[in-house]
């Protein structure tokens, strides 16, 4: 197995987020995702993805991999740099209450062509949150599948009284990500034995090489999908609208201070975000920068 296609499974410890009850593994998810939704300052979610490595270093996560699952998406953070120095000035621009330090264009005039994107410093931190947010959000999903089974997310979804068609669907997704990037991995590797290639001059010439990977990588999950239909089926799927579930949970002392603790952070961070006092927003780096570096 590859070491890309082990990032994200399951991987069973003896850690106090593995052993929590998984409706509080729920609750931590959503605690990481909501500061990192509400918040746009680079400071405080630089601060939010130190304590998601904190979790991780508590479950037992390795610091490659969990460093590896950040750049994986490296092409992302350069199309959001892009679209947000285009943007910048149509969409976010009247959230700053003073005047842009604008720093260049991003395209020059080259004769009658440009330029284009004005780059400012504030459009440069906002884009800076936005990627560090997007990184919160790999990183936290990446923890959570890692420490949580796709067994616990069906119980947990189960004591919320989600509908069992729902929390079915959601547990299948959990657990075919770490499978597909497997079959993923696999044939790859068998093409290139066959001496497969990729690199092309020509994008059409580029994007038709793919074709030897990807319809084997659709018949495959074709194939298990029909597999995983009727498996479910003889076991009697949607017979009953209450299912028993193998293992009972229960709150236990160390869960309810994880959910104090937890419910503490979330109160705090909705205060700092967006939906309240707006302490962490994006003008608070910017603000700091144009002072500290420019005298502004």
């Amino acid at each position: 197995m590859s070491s890309i296609s082990s990032l994200f499974r399951y991987k069973p410890q003896n850690t106090l987020l593995h052993n929590l009850d998984p409706r509080i593994k729920l609750l931590w998810f959503f605690s990481v995702i909501f500061p990192a939704t509400a918040w746009s300052d680079p400071v405080y979610l630089s601060g939010l993805v130190l304590l998601v490595f904190f979790c991780g270093w508590l479950a037992k996560d390795d610091l490659k991999d969990m460093l590896k699952s950040i750049v994986v998406p490296f092409p992302a953070y350069i199309m959001i740099l892009l679209f947000n120095l285009f943007a910048f000035d149509f969409t976010t621009k009247s959230m700053v209450p003073w005047d842009l330090l604008y720093l260049g264009w991003l395209i020059p005039k080259i004769g009658s062509f440009g330029p284009f994107a004005h780059v400012s410093v504030e459009s440069l931190v906002f884009t800076l949150g936005i990627c560090t947010r997007v990184a919160i959000f790999i990183l936290a999903s990446r923890l959570f599948i890692t420490f949580t089974s796709p067994s616990d997310i069906t119980t947990a979804l189960n004591k919320f009284k989600v509908p069992m068609e729902i929390t079915t669907a959601i547990s299948v997704a959990f657990g075919y990500l770490p499978e597909l990037a497997r079959q993923v991995t696999s044939i790859m590797e068998a093409q290139r034995s066959r001496g497969w290639r990729t690199g092309h001059k020509n994008p059409i010439k580029a994007v038709k090489n793919f074709i030897p990977v990807v319809m084997p990588i659709v018949s495959r999950s074709i194939v298990r999908s029909e597999m995983l239909a009727t498996a479910m089926a003889s076991r009697g799927l949607g017979a009953t609208k209450t299912p028993i579930t193998i293992r009972e949970i229960r709150f236990a002392r160390k869960d309810v201070m994880v959910t104090v603790v937890l419910l503490g952070f979330l109160g705090v961070s909705i205060l700092l975000g967006t939906w309240c006092y707006n302490i962490a927003n994006f003008r608070f780096s910017t603000f700091i920068l144009r002072n500290l570096c420019f005298g502004y």
